[in-house]
């Protein structure tokens, strides 16, 4: 054991997300065809175990509110897959659940992400592995789970259109949305504002595969973008143009 080992616990089943808190951590298990809220003490001590949803779905993203948690992924209506969000309250007590989808078409939910005035659901429409129709697809709603907007996003057309939204961050005058568009799969960055108009759309290509693209804002008012590749995980520090400041891989 190391001297900086505290202690070391084990789970039967996976986190499908997991988030430090300022008292513990809150995880989400899919348990079955259930899902599960999970809240730990600073030491992991289980505190409390809520189901927050049944009969299906995949839950894969989870965030902090002033007063609760949401969390986000994809549930089957009518054979195909829509984006699904939970609201609850401290206590993982479920306060309301929503369902988004343009009907038809299959929509995968990789990120909720808490914005001032309510939260991105950032994912992708999926019509196809025969298809260059998969674009990137960004809903934002209100601390109710209102609609409010939302927006898909192509990136190069003269490549195939597939564009995978997987992340953001809030800026200044709008909003980062960090992804991977391919091909080849490369990083894909969007600035969008506010109403989530696009103001510019940038890919980073440099002849390897990256398969995931995370998205922070750092000390130094730029932002990083990261993920694994081909072989590597990757690191991108970009400035709010979207220029590159430096483009790493990272190998085990």
């Amino acid at each position: 054991m190391g001297d900086h080992e505290e202690w070391l616990k084990t789970f039967s089943n996976p986190f499908s997300d997991l988030i430090k808190t300022e008292d513990g951590y809150v995880g989400i298990w899919s348990l079955k065809n259930d899902a599960y809220l999970l809240k730990f003490d600073e030491d992991f001590n289980l505190i409390w175990k809520k189901k927050i949803a049944e009969n299906g779905g995949s839950y894969r993203s989870l965030v902090e509110t002033e007063n609760g948690y949401v969390v986000g992924g994809v549930f089957a209506v009518g054979g195909k897959e829509d984006f699904i969000a939970i609201k609850t309250d401290k206590e993982g007590n479920v306060i309301w659940t929503k369902l988004y989808g343009l009907r038809g078409v299959d929509e995968w939910l990789n990120r909720v992400v808490k914005v001032e005035d309510g939260f991105l659901l950032v994912g992708y429409i999926f019509r196809g592995i025969y298809t260059n129709d998969n674009p990137a697809l960004i809903y934002k709603i209100d601390e109710n789970g209102n609609v409010i907007w939302n927006k898909t996003f192509y990136g190069d057309k003269d490549r195939l259109m597939w564009a995978y939204g997987y992340d953001a961050v809030e800026m200044e005058d709008g909003y980062m949305i960090a992804g991977v568009f391919v091909a080849p799969s490369s990083p894909w960055l969007i600035k969008i504002d506010k109403d989530g108009n696009e103001i510019w759309n940038k890919t980073y290509d440099r002849g390897v595969y990256e398969g995931t693209a995370r998205i922070i804002k750092t000390s130094d008012g730029n932002f990083l973008v990261g993920g694994w590749g081909e072989g590597s995980a990757y690191l991108l520090k970009v400035d709010e143009d979207g220029n590159v400041i430096w483009y790493y891989s990272y190998y085990g």
